[in-house]
């Protein structure tokens, strides 16, 4: 960023959402916290972002999205459940119900023989995409825009923490945390599935691809260490992110995590 007085008295909406989720270096920020006090132009655009998330949770809140899916599956199962119980289909649910009972024998049959074989579940990521006032189930092959907001939806099974960060073609890394002032880029994760990450991530104006990451461990990680990890990986521009991805999942570069990626491409 520029350190001219122009660019401080009005920096814009893209520096102050960068300002606002906590992009910037720390000089800089203390900067633009005393410019913002004294100029109403940039405190309204601010707060305006704050209004913005605010009124998106308090319009939006996610519980509804499990709810609706949990009508819908209701409403069908009850239909289902119409339909088996008709006269002319008590056969057809006699021999289902039968297949039923014998289905966990046999699959208990096939795992115990070996003692190696376990069955779990795993750590998964996917993502909300609210864009215009609408807000949908995200889809990575579409072409995103800047102001689009993502929110993670995570499902953790056995790590008690998780660390959200991203990486752009640029090589800047973005940590997404509820506390930007904290030492700490984890935080504890909520056992279960869809379980929605507590900050959400606004796009910027740069294009290319952005690589988001969730890092499930068993021990919080330090920002400090996080940022020293990735150094080695982001200094050559453009950032090849698909290596990237690749030795984040290998464990080379944070060893013992259990890596989650979106990959999502800008317009």
């Amino acid at each position: 960023m520029k350190n001219s007085n122009t660019d401080l008295r009005h920096p814009g909406k893209f520096l102050l959402q960068k300002y606002w989720v906590g992009e910037l270096d720390k000089e800089t920020s203390s900067l633009y916290d005393e410019h913002i006090e004294q100029c109403p132009q940039c405190k309204e655009t601010v707060d305006h972002l704050k209004r913005q998330q605010q009124n998106f949770h308090r319009r939006y809140p996610y519980g509804v999205f499990h709810s609706a899916t949990v009508e819908k599956k209701e409403s069908w199962t009850k239909k289902a459940i119409g339909a088996v119980l008709a006269p002319a289909m008590r056969p057809v649910f006699s021999m289902m119900l039968l297949l039923f009972l014998a289905t966990p024998v046999i699959i208990y049959y096939q795992y115990s023989r070996g003692p190696d074989i376990r069955m779990k579940g795993e750590e998964s990521l996917s993502f909300l995409l609210r864009r215009n006032e609408t807000i949908r189930k995200g889809d990575v092959s579409e072409t995103f825009l800047a102001g689009d907001e993502i929110q993670i939806v995570y499902t953790a099974t056995a790590a008690p923490y998780i660390a959200l960060f991203s990486v752009d073609e640029a090589g800047t890394v973005s940590l997404y945390h509820p506390d930007l002032t904290c030492k700490w880029c984890s935080i504890p994760a909520e056992k279960g599935a869809q379980k929605y990450y507590p900050t959400s991530i606004v796009l910027d104006e740069s294009s290319g691809q952005e690589l988001i990451v969730a890092l499930f461990t068993k021990k919080p990680l330090e920002v400090n260490n996080l940022n020293k990890s990735l150094s080695k990986y982001v200094h050559k521009k453009p950032v090849d992110l698909g290596l990237l991805k690749k030795n984040l999942e290998l464990q080379k570069v944070i060893s013992q995590a259990t890596v989650k990626t979106i990959t999502l491409t800008k317009q």
